[in-house]
């Protein structure tokens, strides 16, 4: 029998080709353990059962699983997103393409509504009730942080989708101002929104920068404090031109006895890796002074003691933001007794830092914040929920905390479901 070669069979037999072609690439492909470009654990191979395969989480994992796993999965996702902007979209896998090559997350409303959420923020009521009587208002504060899409609206497509972040931010610091019986609750947003011309957000990344960062740690000392150090560096900086003091974030350091110095200039975060892009870069940069430098910390009550926060292995890899304290750990000790009589100005009230511990509850925005804290404290713990599973009120007291801070992107904070953790 002689077949007939047309183009519809040609294209049937092509695509059929490419579809065994990837069947077999998918057979004899190596499983990862983690996406370094995503900075994510893989899904891996599910174990199979007569049950798992009846009630259909078998399907559901093993999809899950090929998703992950499939090979040259980055280029698909890279080829996807080209073809999405040609077509004139304006996002893809949970990304908005910006103005000015940002990137910024696709947060709908949804994220912050319902039961879940709900109960994360009654967790919160309840820890800030429990633990204003037991320490004293003055010596608890939760800093929540919105997301760049929340900041940012100026750069983001017409008609996103994205919640009112500032608004639930309001009423969940009303929820906790009211448990605790006091102004507890740091909301991020106002001093955020009024410098949002200046970089205090990756382009590539979800995280806010360094230098968003000392501003809500600016804030945090005014609630504590009772002082702003903007108003102290202005005076110290003795400028007197028309230039913004905000503007220029090394003039800032510089004022207040810091030394900001540019770790890399290659940082592609995790919006990039979500879309696939390629060539985009931030810029990471480290405030210095002697207590940061001089300060050590060991990971997850392990012995290995690391004599700097800021950890240089981690440039070499796709993770840089890792550059601070080495990543997320379950417990992050960190002794900052050492550097304090060098530091001019950080200790006019004397040494006021002696004998204090601030455990600092956390998501991963708390990484480029805390180094700002060092001057403050003798001793900083850092705990991520995450990978914590110890009782939090007993570990408390065994380590004799005398301040805490709950800190958090509202984003982040939406989607943790450990959080039941700082009441139970």
């Amino acid at each position: 029998m002689k077949i007939k070669v047309t183009k519809d069979l040609v294209k049937s037999v092509c695509f059929m080709a490419v579809l065994v072609l990837l069947l077999f690439a998918a057979l004899v492909h190596r499983p990862k353990e983690f996406s370094a470009a995503e900075n994510r654990y893989l899904a891996q191979m599910p174990a199979f059962s007569v049950k798992a395969l009846l009630d259909g989480s078998f399907m559901k994992d093993y999809e899950t699983y090929i998703t992950d796993q499939y090979p040259g999965r980055d280029s698909f996702i890279a080829l996807k997103t080209a073809a999405e902007l040609a077509r004139g979209r304006q996002d893809g896998n949970g990304v908005y393409f910006g103005e000015h090559s940002f990137l910024l997350g696709e947060y709908a409303p949804e994220m912050f509504e319902g039961e879940a959420f709900e109960e994360r923020v009654s967790y919160l009521t309840e820890f800030a009730g429990l633990y204003a009587e037991k320490f004293g208002p003055e010596h608890l504060q939760m800093i929540l942080v919105p997301d760049a899409a929340a900041i940012l609206t100026d750069l983001m497509p017409a008609n996103a989708n994205v919640a009112d972040e500032l608004a639930i931010i309001d009423w969940m610091t009303e929820q906790i101002d009211t448990a605790a019986g006091a102004d507890v609750a740091v909301n991020a947003g106002d001093i955020l929104t009024e410098h949002r011309n200046e970089s205090i957000y990756y382009r590539t990344d979800h995280h806010w920068t360094t230098f968003g960062a000392w501003y809500a740690y600016d804030l945090w000392k005014t609630r504590t404090e009772g002082a702003s150090w903007i108003e102290e560096k202005e005076a110290a900086a003795d400028r007197d031109t028309e230039i913004k003091p905000a503007i220029d974030s090394s003039a800032i350091a510089r004022a207040l006895g810091y030394d900001a110095q540019m770790a890399t200039p290659a940082f592609s975060g995790t919006f990039d890796s979500k879309v696939g892009l390629r060539g985009r870069t931030d810029k990471i940069y480290a405030w210095h002074d002697p207590v940061i430098d001089q300060a050590t910390m060991t990971w997850d009550g392990k012995e290995t003691l690391y004599d700097s926060i800021y950890f240089e292995e981690a440039l070499a890899g796709k993770d840089k933001y890792a550059y601070f304290f080495g990543g997320n750990h379950g417990i992050t000790d960190i002794d900052c007794s050492r550097g304090h009589g060098e530091v001019s100005g950080a200790d006019a009230a004397g040494e006021a830092y002696q004998g204090k511990t601030l455990l600092v509850i956390k998501d991963s925005y708390a990484h480029s914040f805390v180094p700002f804290v060092l001057r403050d404290y003798e001793r900083v713990i850092m705990l991520d929920l995450r990978y914590f599973n110890k009782s939090l009120s007993k570990y408390i007291e065994e380590n004799e905390v005398t301040d805490l801070l709950v800190l958090y992107s509202l984003a982040d904070f939406a989607e943790d479901a450990n959080l039941k953790k700082i009441v139970h």
